[in-house]
């Protein structure tokens, strides 16, 4: 299903409009299911539909092993998109307790099984071209101006996944799904992203053990809350040389050689 669709507009300059063809990003309705319950609905891009599925699961802390998935059917219609996915019986535990318990911390439950990611320190150099390899690989975007990117790197800047959606936080689950069908989200230690760092953002990057999340745009109080809670480099505003780190600073390597920048003042 293609991911952009031609429509005619009026486009406006000073006194004149002319009516061209115009790209504009195809959204549609996503419901993931299972056993006849719904597990989530959202709103997303049509492409790495099953990434998603797989990235959201794991996200949410609802699977955390291959074998917690059964498998996957995604439905495509003309106006929506329907996921149908069997999961294990522990798994079908936690979407109960869910279910009995919407404001139980589902991730709490399954994130110390998680194996992290090998310690890392980064250089802004380092970041940055992270984030501009990641900008390198949208098609959307430069297209339509309407989806955000997310991307996965190792610790030593590696990208292992990228995508692009509608919504930011799709864009990650994309990114975390197709890492996990590769088997290597232990691989997984910095996620970048296109937009604002919201806390629902942080909360998966904090759910995948992540040691660095980085953005183009600012951080909201609520999401770095959650990253100096979980011990969680948390960067944003990541733009030509320049960044803000809100807080666990020591991953963050100021000069190439062993001097500690920041706890030598430097910072």
């Amino acid at each position: 299903m293609d991911e952009t669709i031609a429509r005619r507009i009026h486009r406006v300059n000073q006194a004149c409009s002319e009516n061209e063809s115009d790209l504009l990003a195809v959204e549609l309705p996503l419901t993931i299911e299972s056993e006849g319950r719904t597990i989530l609905h959202t709103q997303c891009s049509p492409g790495m539909v099953g990434e998603l599925v797989v990235g959201a699961l794991y996200t949410e802390g609802i699977i955390n092993l291959s074998s917690d998935i059964r498998g996957v059917i995604i439905d495509r219609g003309e106006h929506d998109l329907r996921a149908r996915v069997g999961l294990s019986p522990s798994s079908n535990r936690l979407l109960d307790i869910r279910a009995q318990k919407p404001d139980a911390d589902i991730i709490g439950l399954v994130r110390p099984h998680r194996q992290p990611p090998p310690e890392a320190r980064f250089t802004p150099s380092m970041l940055n071209t992270m984030m501009r390899t990641m900008e390198g690989k949208q098609s959307v975007f430069p297209q339509t101006g309407a989806t955000h990117s997310a991307a996965l790197f190792d610790a030593h800047g590696f990208m292992l996944a990228h995508a692009e959606d509608l919504g930011r936080h799709n864009a990650l689950d994309k990114a975390f799904g197709a890492v996990f069908a590769a088997g290597e989200t232990h691989k997984a230690s910095v996620a970048m992203v296109t937009s604002r760092i919201s806390y629902e953002v942080c909360r998966k990057a904090v759910s995948a053990r992540l040691r660095c999340l980085a953005g183009i745009s600012a951080a909201t109080s609520m999401a770095v809350d959650w990253a100096e809670r979980h011990d969680l480099t948390l960067v944003g505003r990541l733009r030509g040389g320049r960044m803000n780190v809100y807080c666990h600073p020591e991953r963050i390597r100021l000069k190439d050689d062993s001097q500690d920048a920041w706890e030598n003042g430097v910072a």
